[in-house]
């Protein structure tokens, strides 16, 4: 803690050298438990748990943040079910598969990992229902397996959040390692050893083979 208060000091005092200031009221000092004594230079921060902590729109770790997004995702589906139903069977489907389904998820499933969140099995249903209603056909197990492949394999492209999670998340740490490696000392962010076994755990339950490297 006493770093961190040095660090904010150093640059607060480089800022005014370029004539910037620090928005304290808008700084948040984030924890993994409640704060009893922090030092005065923090005192203005707003204090935010681990679990209720948001980083550029996206959940840090597993808590209320999270929930609230996959909320926010599972309400917007299901009022998007109903604005769905009253377009042309094509153009729904396309827009289904181009804007609703994935891509609206794929940002919280690439920067946070939500692979066990019990919201991302309402969403599978959620979609199921969608694609059901605008082909008009009460979809079988199977064909859901089907219909949520690629389209370069057969299906229709409405991917199943729960099989895309585990990869969308790794994809991105991959991506994102050496940077994150440049930017922290330690070369990885505290739990993104235990979120690595939970990713492979969950892909390896989906039927993955060979771990992926990167």
């Amino acid at each position: 803690m006493d770093v961190v208060a040095h660090d904010i000091e150093n640059l607060s005092k480089a800022a005014a050298l370029v004539g910037l200031s620090l928005s304290v009221s808008k700084c948040e000092l984030i924890s993994a438990a409640p704060l009893t004594v922090i030092p005065k230079v923090l005192e203005p921060f707003q204090r935010v748990l681990v679990m209720d902590a948001v980083m550029l729109g996206a959940p840090i770790a597993e808590g209320g943040a999270m929930d609230a997004v996959w909320d926010k995702h599972k309400t917007s589906l299901e009022r998007a079910a109903s604005r769905l139903a009253l377009l042309n069977a094509h153009d729904a489907s396309v827009i289904l598969k181009n804007a609703l389904s994935m891509p609206k998820l794929l940002f919280h499933l690439r920067c946070s990992f939500s692979g066990g969140h019990p919201t991302l099995s309402l969403l599978d249903a959620g979609l199921r229902s969608m694609l059901s209603q605008l082909l008009n056909v009460d979809l079988e197990d199977h064909q859901w397996d089907q219909a949520s492949l690629p389209v370069k394999w057969g299906g229709l492209g409405i991917r199943k959040p729960t099989q895309a999670a585990p990869s969308a998340f790794w994809a991105s740490e991959a991506g994102m390692s050496s940077l994150i490696s440049s930017i922290l000392s330690l070369g990885q962010p505290l739990g993104a050893q235990q979120e690595d076994a939970q990713a492979l755990a969950l892909w390896s339950a989906l039927g993955g083979k060979v771990p992926p490297t990167g």
